[in-house]
């Protein structure tokens, strides 16, 4: 991994942007944070860009117990395994997300409109006006390549096992959603 760069959102926003990508949401105060790990990775913490790819279990727990962070990254390998990956933890949400993106025989515009979707949806998850309590966290995590949509609570003291599956990531995010609004289970 080069240097860490500082001026990351910028570089980002820039770079998504000349791409004709969407942004994807990120708190105010770690924007100032971020940093260019390399070309098309940034974040508040370092990640390997293979890991963030191959998003995994592994990677969903790493992220289920860190502290509050982000990460952006584009990887892959071949002609079109490729996708945009995006990790935040931010006052007990941990929002883990990859939609397959540059990859040769994928269709750009229909890829752009499924990130427009899926950063809106985190956006909306992370203007809910419901507070998670202290103790817990709430876990989404889908990605087109890799991982079945995950959701579900998460007790600070409790082995990672998330109780909920879907085949469908945009079911997954509105019961993630019902879930905060409803809180932890008692």
């Amino acid at each position: 991994m080069a240097s860490p760069v500082a001026g990351g959102w910028a570089d980002l926003t820039a770079t998504l942007t000349d791409a004709k990508l969407p942004t994807p949401p990120v708190p105010d105060a770690m924007r100032a944070a971020m940093v260019r790990y390399d070309r098309w990775h940034w974040g508040t913490r370092a990640h390997d860009r293979h890991e963030l790819y191959m998003f995994g279990p592994d990677l969903v727990e790493t992220f289920a117990r860190a502290e509050d962070h982000v990460v952006v990254s584009h990887g892959g390998h071949g002609v079109n395994s490729y996708a945009l990956t995006y990790g935040l933890v931010h006052r007990g949400l941990v929002l883990l997300t990859q939609v397959a993106w540059g990859g040769v025989y994928m269709d750009p515009a229909a890829q752009r409109a499924a990130l427009t979707t899926v950063f809106a949806d985190c956006a909306a998850l992370l203007d809910e006006p419901v507070e998670v309590p202290p103790g817990w966290r709430l876990v989404y995590a889908a990605s087109d390549l890799h991982f079945r949509p995950t959701y579900g609570w998460l007790a600070d003291d409790a082995p990672i096992q998330l109780p909920f599956t879907s085949a469908d990531a945009t079911a997954a995010m509105a019961a993630a959603h019902d879930l905060l609004r409803t809180g932890p289970p008692r």
